[in-house]
C-alpha cells in the first residue's frame, strides 16, 4: 500500500487537470480530422498518462475510466480506415462521458 499524497501535491495535480482536459479535447479533434496509422495518436498518449497518474493522486475512478477509454481508442485506431460512422459515434459517447468525469474532478474541492 502506498503512502497518501500530500494535500498540496494532490491539489496541484487537480489544478493541472484543466490543462490536461484542454489538451485531450484538442488531440481528440486532431485525431478525428487526420487519423494516422503509422504513429500512436496523441489522444491515446494523453489518456495513457491520465490512466497512470490520476490514481496516484487519489482519482482512482478517473484513472480507471481513462484506461478504459484508452483501450477503446486503441481498438479503433487498429481498425482499417476509413472508420465507420457508428464506430466513431460509440467512441465519441465514451469520450464525452470521460470529459464529464474529468470536469467533475476539476470542480471537486
Amino acid at each position: 500500500m502506498s503512502d497518501p499524497v500530500a494535500p498540496a501535491l494532490a491539489e496541484r495535480y487537480r489544478q493541472s487537470l484543466r490543462q490536461k482536459q484542454a489538451a485531450l479535447a484538442a488531440a481528440w479533434f486532431h485525431w478525428l480530422q487526420s487519423p494516422s496509422s503509422t504513429e500512436r495518436p496523441e489522444y491515446i498518449d494523453i489518456l495513457h498518462k491520465l490512466a497512470g497518474s490520476a490514481p496516484l493522486y487519489g482519482h482512482h475512478e478517473l484513472g480507471a475510466a481513462a484506461r478504459r477509454l484508452m483501450e477503446a481508442a486503441e481498438a479503433l485506431d487498429g481498425l482499417a480506415r476509413p472508420w465507420s460512422e457508428m464506430s466513431i459515434q460509440v467512441l465519441e459517447k465514451r469520450h464525452l462521458a470521460f470529459s464529464q468525469l474529468l470536469s467533475a474532478a476539476i470542480d471537486a474541492n
